[in-house]
């Protein structure tokens, strides 16, 4: 079957997050004066596996920055930008074995929506790339293999992401910075959720204007051609 592997990169990409979260936050809190207590090499490492876990999906990095916030408070803003930051490198590279383009290419010869939608989106480059971050709600996973079958060069893809990060990871970072590791549950999740839901809506609204509305995506020519 065609563009099998990138079909399954992209159910993979949609899973993973789900796994990666009941995990993460089980583990953490459950351990978290170990956390807090690492120092040194240990910090380091788990650094490093942070950035593998999210680089293949399998760990939302809005969710980290929200268990970083509980436990760090402030001081987990510069791990978080480095982290990202190298998940953003490894991500772009881990796409690529995923060949999504041959997905998007399949699509393409099949519908005249999708091709007018692709063209929008590389007409309008980098703020579709930062809109398309700012997003909590869209899995990292996903986002790199869309990016990478548009053939976006890794400056954009680099920059556009690190850029992003900012206003979200202090937004979570000002949430949960007094909240103790008891309150997770209970908490955390109610309070930042409200935030996460805005952010959504704010970043999903200037991607559509972006893209130029569903009024201008409706009269492309292109479409009109179906």
């Amino acid at each position: 079957m065609r563009a099998l592997r990138s079909h399954l990169g992209i159910v993979i990409s949609i899973l993973l997050p789900w796994i990666g979260s009941l995990t993460a936050v089980g583990v953490v809190i459950n351990h978290a004066n170990a956390v807090q207590n690492l120092v040194g090499l240990e910090l380091l490492l788990l650094g490093l596996l942070a950035v593998i876990c999210i680089s293949i999906g399998l760990l939302p990095n809005t969710l980290l920055i929200i268990l970083g916030g509980v436990l760090f408070g402030w001081r987990f803003a510069g791990a978080m930008a480095f982290i990202y930051a190298f998940a953003l490198l490894l991500g772009y590279e881990i796409s690529r074995f995923w060949r999504p383009e041959e997905a998007l290419e399949m699509l393409n010869g099949q519908s005249p929506k999708v091709r007018g939608l692709v063209a929008r989106i590389r007409q309008k480059g980098f703020w579709v790339l930062f809109w398309g971050r700012m997003t909590p709600i869209l899995p990292f996973m996903s986002m790199n293999m869309l990016y990478k079958s548009l053939n976006v060069s890794r400056p954009s893809f680099f920059v556009s992401g690190m850029l992003a990060l900012q206003p979200r990871m202090f937004l979570l970072l000002w949430i949960t910075q007094d909240l103790k590791t008891t309150e997770f549950y209970a908490t955390a999740q109610q309070k930042a959720l409200p935030y996460m839901l805005i952010m959504g809506a704010v970043s999903c609204g200037a991607l559509l204007y972006q893209l130029g509305g569903k009024r201008q995506f409706l009269k492309n020519d292109e479409f009109n051609n179906e």
